[in-house]
C-alpha cells in the first residue's frame, strides 16, 4: 500500500514538474511575441498593439504563477524596487477615484478655477453636473493603467525568469535580433516599399518611403529602438569572438586555477566563424537604417550607445579585436556615414548642427514653447498631475500658440510624467533612476569579465533611454519600454548575481521566498480578472481603430467636397458605436452635425443658417424651451435633428473630457433650445475660453456674442486676437463675418494677405457679392504678385504668379494674366496646368499664334490630352479668323 501511494505521489510529481516545464516554453515563446511581433504594430503604440501587448504579458505572468504553483518549490525573487511599482499605480489609480468636493478642492485648488462651470452638481436641464476626478480624462487614465500595469508584470517576471547569467545573456541575443529585424525591415521599406506599413496599412500621417520608419510611428521612435539594441549587438558580436566562454558563471578563474581575465577577442586555433560575420552585418544593417530614419536625435543616440559600450569594454579591458576585423567594421559604419554625408537632406541636418544655435535645431521653438506650456500646467497641479494619458487635451490650456495637431505627448519624458502624474510620480521615477546607477556599479565592479561584458551593453541601452527622454516622450511605445524594462531586469539580475557571488552558498538562498502553491494559486486567478478587465478598457479602443484611422484618412485630404463631408460624418458615426469613450470623436461629430445643419439649411426653402435662427428664437421670447424646440422644428423640419444630435455629443464629449473647448462653445449655440431664459451663453463661452484660451474658433464665437449683444469693439477685439494666433481659423472667420463686413474691414483690420485673401475673394462670389469680390480681387492681386517677386523658391515663386493671373483673370485683365502666367511657366515651366492657364489666358487676349507654340509644346507631353486638343481648334479657329478679318479689311486691287 505505501509502494502504492509511493508511485501515486510520484506519478503526480512528475506529471507537475513536465507540466511546468511545457508552461516554461510558453513562457518563452510569449516573451519572443513581446520583442518580435508587438513593434510591428506601430511600435506597440497602435491599439491592436497596445491590446496585443497587454494579453501577452497577461498571460506571460498568468503563466509564471501556473508554473511556479506547479514546480516542486515556488519562489519569488525580489527585486527592490516593487513598492516603487506599487506607488506608481496608487498616483495613477488615485486620479480616476471620484472624490468627495471639499478633499478634490484640497488636493488640487486649481481644478475648481479651470472648471467654474463644474460647480453645479445638478446634472438637470443645461447645468453640466459636478466634476468628480483628478484626471482631466479618466477613461484614458483607465488605459494608461492597463498598459501600466502590463508593464511592470513584464519587469516583475523577468525578474523571475532571468535566473542565470545564461538566461540574461538569451535575452541579449533576442534582442539583438529583434533590432536587426526591424532595421532590415526598414531599410527594405524604402528601397522595396509601396508607402504602406508591410505593404498593407495605409497610416495617414507617414510613407515609408521617404524615411526609414520600420513599423513605427516616427523616425524618432523607430531609431530609439535600434539604439537600445546596439548594446546587445556590439556584446553579441564579441561573444562570437571569444576565446573562452563569455557565458560562463565562474568568476574569472583559469583553468591552471590561477586568477584570469577571460577576454573577448579571435583565437588563432579557431576557424572562421559565420556568426561573426551575421552579426557584423546586422550592425551594418543597422547603421544603415539609423542613417536612412534621418534621425538627428536618434543617430545620436545610437553613437552614444556604441560609444559607452566599448569605452567601458576597452577600460575593463574586456576584448583584444583583431585589426581585420575593426577595419572592416570600421569600413562598413564609415560607408554608412559616408553615404549619409552625400545626402543632401543630412547635409542640412548637419549644417544646422553645426550652428550649435537652439533656434536651428529646435525649428520655430516649438519644443521648448511645449516644454513651457507643461510646466506651467504642472506647476498648477504639482501632486498629482492632469490625469495619465490628458497631455494632448491638457497641453493646449497653456500652449501660447493653437495646435494644428494633437500633442499626444510632451516631446520630453521627464516634463511628459511631471504633468500628467505630478510631482509624486516624477519623484518615483527619479528613484528608480538612481536604482538603475547603483546596479550599474555593482555591476562594473564585477571581476568576472562575462558579467561586465553583458552589462556594458545593458548599461548603454538604459542610458539612451534616459538620454533620448530629454528631448522626446519614446516611453510612450511599448515596443521601446518593454526593451528597456526588460534590460532593467537584466541588469537587476546581474547586480544581484554579482552580489551573491561574495556570500557563501548558506546566505545565496536568502535573496529568493519561498511562497506556497496556494499563493500562486490565487495570484493567477487575480491576474486572470486584472487580464480581463484590462482587455474589457482596450477592446473598444482597437475596435475602433480602423474607422478612426479612416477618418483621419479622409479628413487629411486637401479637396472638400460633399462625399469627403458625408464620409467624415459616417466614420465618426461608425467610431462612437464602437467605442463611445472616444470624447474627441464625439466633439468633431457635433462639429459635423452642426456644418451640416447649415448646409442643408442654406440649400432649404427657408435659406437661413443656424445663428439667424437663434437670434429669431432669441428675440421671440417663448415661454418655455417646449416652444422653443416646437417652433424651430417647425421651421427647420428634418433638420432640427441635427442640432439635438450635436448638442448631444457635444455633452458626451465633455463629460469624457471637461477641456473640450470647442464642445462648449457648440452648447452654447444650442443653447437657445433650453430657452432664452437660461442665459448660460456667456458662461459657457467663458469656460470654453478658461480651457482653450488660445482657440481661434472660440475667440470667434465669443466675437459674434459679443456683436449680437451690441458691443461691436469687444467682438473686434475677440476677433483680431483670434485672426492672429490661429490661422487655422482665418478662412473660418471669413466664411462666418463676409455677410456682413466689407473687404476694406478684413485688409484693414486683419490685414488679410495670401491664401485667405483669395479665399475671401471666392466667398463673395460664391455667396452673390460680386462687387465685394472685384474689390478684393484688385487689392489682392498686388499683394500676389510682390509675394511671387520675393519667393525664395521657383516653387512658391510659380504658384504665387499662378494666383496672381487666377486673379487678374478674374477681373478681366487679360493681358496682365497673360504676363503673371508667363512668369509661373518661367519658375516651373514642366507645371502643365500653369502652362493651361497661361494658354487660356493666351486665347482671351486673342493672341493665338503664341497660344499654337504653346499648344504644340503641352501636346508633346502629352498628346492625348483633351482639353489641349479643344484648346488648339479654339487658337486654329481664332487664327483664320483673324487672317479672315485682315484679308477683309485689306482687299486686293482688281487688275485687269
Amino acid at each position: 500500500m505505501a509502494t502504492t501511494r509511493s508511485f501515486a505521489s510520484t506519478s503526480h510529481r512528475s506529471l507537475r514538474l513536465d507540466l511546468a516545464g511545457k508552461i516554461s516554453q510558453g513562457i518563452d515563446f510569449l516573451l519572443a511575441g513581446v520583442f518580435f511581433v508587438v513593434p510591428l504594430f506601430m511600435g506597440g503604440v497602435h491599439p491592436f498593439g497596445r491590446l496585443l501587448y497587454i494579453s501577452l504579458v497577461g498571460l506571460l505572468a498568468i503563466g509564471w504563477c501556473l508554473k511556479q504553483a506547479f514546480s516542486s518549490q515556488g519562489t519569488y525573487r525580489p527585486s527592490g524596487v516593487e513598492w516603487l511599482l506599487l506607488g506608481g499605480f496608487l498616483a495613477t489609480a488615485i486620479q480616476i477615484a471620484p472624490l468627495p468636493g471639499n478633499l478634490l478642492q484640497s488636493v488640487s485648488p486649481a481644478l475648481a478655477e479651470m472648471l467654474p462651470a463644474w460647480s453645479n452638481a445638478d446634472s438637470s436641464g443645461g447645468s453640466l453636473g459636478c466634476w468628480q476626478t483628478l484626471s482631466f480624462t479618466p477613461y484614458q487614465s483607465r488605459l494608461g493603467i492597463a498598459v501600466y500595469l502590463s508593464h511592470a508584470l513584464l519587469f516583475i517576471v523577468l525578474m523571475q525568469r532571468l535566473a542565470s547569467l545564461e538566461d540574461i545573456q538569451r535575452l541579449l541575443r533576442v534582442i539583438a535580433c529583434a533590432t536587426v529585424g526591424m532595421a532590415t525591415l526598414g531599410v527594405l521599406q524604402v528601397f522595396a516599399g509601396n508607402g504602406r506599413y508591410l505593404w498593407v496599412y495605409d497610416y495617414p500621417f507617414n510613407d515609408t518611403t521617404r524615411d526609414a520608419v520600420g513599423t513605427f510611428g516616427n523616425g524618432n521612435h523607430f531609431c530609439h529602438f535600434l539604439a537600445l539594441g546596439i548594446g546587445p549587438l556590439l556584446w553579441t558580436l564579441f561573444a562570437s569572438l571569444k576565446t573562452e566562454d563569455a557565458g560562463s558563471s565562474q568568476s574569472g578563474r583559469s583553468k591552471s586555477g590561477s586568477s584570469g581575465r577571460s577576454r573577448f577577442g579571435p583565437s588563432p586555433q579557431r576557424p572562421f566563424r559565420w556568426e561573426m560575420l551575421v552579426v557584423m552585418a546586422g550592425l551594418a544593417i543597422t547603421a544603415l537604417a539609423g542613417v536612412l530614419s534621418y534621425s538627428r536625435g536618434g543617430a545620436f543616440v545610437m553613437v552614444i550607445a556604441g560609444a559607452i559600450t566599448m569605452i567601458i569594454y576597452s577600460l575593463k579591458k574586456v576584448i583584444q579585436l583583431n585589426a581585420f576585423y575593426v577595419i572592416v567594421a570600421a569600413g562598413l559604419l564609415v560607408a554608412c556615414a559616408a553615404w549619409a554625408l552625400e545626402d543632401s537632406r543630412w547635409l542640412s541636418e548637419v549644417d544646422r548642427l553645426a550652428t550649435a544655435e537652439l533656434d536651428s535645431i529646435d525649428s520655430n521653438a516649438i519644443r521648448r514653447r511645449l516644454w513651457a506650456a507643461d510646466l506651467e500646467l504642472a506647476a498648477k497641479f504639482p501632486l498629482l498631475g492632469t490625469g495619465a494619458g490628458s497631455h494632448a487635451d491638457a497641453a493646449p490650456v497653456t500652449f501660447q500658440r493653437a495646435l494644428n495637431s494633437d500633442a499626444t505627448h510632451a516631446e520630453n519624458g521627464y516634463v511628459h510624467l511631471v504633468m500628467e502624474n505630478g510631482g509624486l510620480a516624477l519623484g518615483l521615477a527619479l528613484v528608480g533612476i538612481g536604482y538603475l546607477f547603483v546596479w550599474m556599479f555593482r555591476v562594473l565592479r564585477s571581476s568576472d569579465l562575462g558579467m561586465v561584458a553583458c552589462g556594458a551593453g545593458l548599461i548603454a541601452a538604459l542610458c539612451v533611454s534616459l538620454t533620448q527622454s530629454l528631448w522626446d516622450f519614446i516611453w510612450y511605445s511599448p515596443a521601446c519600454l518593454a526593451s528597456t524594462l526588460a534590460m532593467a531586469a537584466c541588469l537587476c539580475r546581474l547586480a544581484q548575481l554579482q552580489k551573491a557571488s561574495l556570500k557563501s552558498g548558506s546566505q545565496r538562498t536568502k535573496s529568493s521566498l519561498a511562497v506556497g502553491r496556494l499563493a500562486w494559486g490565487s495570484a493567477a486567478i487575480c491576474l486572470c480578472g486584472l487580464l480581463a478587465m484590462s482587455l474589457a478598457i482596450w477592446t473598444p479602443v482597437a475596435r475602433a481603430a480602423g474607422d478612426w484611422d479612416n477618418y483621419l484618412r479622409v479628413s487629411t485630404r486637401s479637396t472638400e467636397s460633399d462625399i469627403k463631408f458625408h464620409s467624415e460624418v459616417l466614420g465618426l458615426r461608425q467610431v462612437v458605436r464602437q467605442n463611445p469613450h472616444n470624447g474627441r470623436a464625439h466633439l468633431y461629430l457635433s462639429h459635423r452635425y452642426l456644418a451640416l445643419f447649415d448646409q442643408r439649411q442654406e440649400r432649404s426653402a427657408m435659406g437661413m443658417r443656424l445663428h439667424p435662427i437663434r437670434q429669431a428664437a432669441n428675440a421671440s421670447g417663448f415661454a418655455s424651451p417646449a416652444e422653443v424646440r416646437q417652433w424651430v422644428q417647425a421651421a427647420t423640419g428634418e433638420n432640427f435633428r441635427l442640432l439635438l444630435l450635436a448638442r448631444k455629443h457635444a455633452q458626451r464629449a465633455l463629460h469624457l473630457c471637461p477641456l473640450l473647448g470647442e464642445a462648449y462653445v457648440t452648447l452654447a449655440l444650442t443653447d437657445f433650445l433650453e430657452g432664452s431664459q437660461t442665459g448660460r451663453v456667456a458662461e459657457l463661452l467663458e469656460q470654453a475660453h478658461r480651457v482653450r484660451p488660445f482657440s481661434g474658433k472660440i475667440l470667434l464665437a465669443a466675437g459674434i456674442e459679443e456683436n449680437d449683444q451690441g458691443r461691436s469693439d469687444q467682438a473686434l477685439e475677440l476677433w483680431k486676437q483670434a485672426y492672429q494666433i490661429d490661422p487655422s481659423v482665418r478662412q473660418e472667420m471669413i466664411d462666418a463675418l463676409t455677410p456682413f463686413m466689407s473687404p476694406e474691414f478684413f485688409f484693414t483690420e486683419f490685414q488679410c494677405q495670401g491664401t485667405d485673401a483669395l479665399h475671401l475673394m471666392r466667398t463673395y462670389h460664391k455667396t452673390g457679392r460680386p462687387e465685394e469680390a472685384r474689390a478684393t480681387a484688385s487689392v489682392a492681386v498686388g499683394m500676389f504678385e510682390e509675394t511671387a517677386s520675393a519667393a525664395g523658391s521657383p516653387t512658391l515663386s510659380g504658384i504665387w504668379w499662378n494666383r496672381a493671373s487666377n486673379m487678374h483673370e478674374f477681373l478681366k485683365h487679360y493681358e496682365d494674366a497673360v504676363r503673371c502666367s508667363q512668369q509661373a511657366v518661367k519658375a516651373m515651366p514642366n507645371v502643365l496646368p500653369y502652362r493651361q492657364r497661361l494658354i487660356s489666358n493666351l486665347l482671351l487676349s486673342e493672341n493665338f499664334e503664341e497660344a499654337e507654340r504653346q499648344l504644340k509644346w503641352a501636346r508633346s507631353r502629352e498628346p492625348q490630352n483633351k482639353v489641349f486638343e479643344d484648346l488648339m481648334v479654339r487658337a486654329r479657329r481664332g487664327m483664320l479668323e483673324n487672317q479672315g478679318a485682315a484679308s477683309a479689311s485689306n482687299p486686293q486691287p482688281d487688275i485687269r
